[in-house]
């Protein structure tokens, strides 16, 4: 008898232990491995909404004010089918500087600096397969914002052959009414229409999009960056946050040695440089606010953060 309960015990004991490994396996952040992987665990997460558009359009609204307006019958399949009932839309939104960095969407054009008034992605769905807006269809997306610039115009987005996300203008027309009810232009593949409040367009395209301008630099220079223990790190990459515009730039350049150079940035302005790269699959980072003058070289030490110190120290960028 005592035997059966020693064993009992035993039994119980290890059961224990191995839920409590289990337990602690499962609460443990799977470490990043790659750039790409950091990038993925620290993204602007996708919101998602279910339209049904067969009658009437629709209208969503994202966490952080952004509204997309789809008019009825607005997609159909990659069979060139109209697509009906219900669908379901992916809406990304990124407005604040710290999301453009931890999601690699830098606000550059081939290199050239632009002044972002907002980065969102729009996907369609049905039953699992991607959608398309139809023929001469135009949806209607409005970006909240405490000021507008009449300058903006729009940008779409892509990875192209394995190259670093870049941003690509789109012959854009500007309309001087808002549009009311559905009556937004559908004719080209983009329409800027002048308002006090927000930034209202009409644009022919799903994907990444992006409400910019090109941001005038009379006097420019790059910047060289390199790491006290850049040895030791691997797939190192480096961003250049603006304090006074809200313009991100990435460290494209990279010599033999590992010293990052910037693209064309204006000088005299106040930037913080911000650097990421991993050790043993841990996470470490780097700040330095400097002001930008000709031909500067910035040296920067990377130390390992949590996700809370990595999404804190950049947050106070914003």
């Amino acid at each position: 008898m005592k035997n059966s309960h020693f064993l009992l015990a035993l039994l119980a004991a290890t059961c224990l232990v191995l839920a409590s490994c289990k337990k602690n396996e499962e609460e443990s952040p799977t470490p990043s491995t790659t750039i790409q992987d950091f990038f993925e665990k620290y993204e602007v997460k996708e919101q998602a909404f279910i339209v049904n558009i067969d009658h009437d359009k629709a209208t969503i609204t994202g966490e952080q004010g952004t509204t997309v307006t789809f008019p009825k019958s607005a997609f159909h399949t990659k069979d060139g089918l109209p697509a009906t009932g219900e669908i379901s839309i992916q809406l990304t939104e990124i407005y604040d500087k710290s999301d453009m960095v931890l999601s690699d969407r830098p606000t550059t054009s081939d290199g050239t600096l632009l002044l972002s008034g907002g980065e969102i992605f729009i996907s369609a769905l049905i039953n699992g397969d991607t959608l398309q807006l139809a023929d001469r269809t135009a949806i209607l997306i409005e970006l909240p914002a405490s000021s507008v610039d009449k300058e903006m115009q729009l940008f779409t987005g892509a990875i192209d052959n394995n190259n670093p996300f870049n941003w690509t203008p789109l012959k854009t027309n500007l309309n001087q009414t808002a549009p009311t009810g559905t009556s937004w232009s559908r004719d080209s593949v983009s329409t800027f229409y002048e308002d006090a409040s927000k930034y209202i367009f009409s644009v022919t395209k799903l994907g990444w999009i992006n409400c910019d301008r090109f941001y005038s630099i009379p006097n420019k220079t790059k910047i060289d960056v390199s790491f006290t223990n850049r040895g030791e790190m691997d797939q190192t990459t480096a961003y250049l946050v603006f304090k006074n515009i809200n313009s991100v730039a990435r460290f494209y350049e990279r010599s033999s040695d590992g010293v990052l150079r910037s693209g064309e940035i204006p000088i005299g302005e106040t930037v913080t440089i911000v650097a990421f790269s991993l050790k043993n699959g841990k996470e470490h980072f780097g700040l330095k606010e400097i002001t930008t003058s000709e031909n500067l070289n910035v040296v920067i030490d990377l130390t390992e953060g949590s996700e809370d110190e990595i999404r804190t120290a950049l947050e106070v960028l914003n």
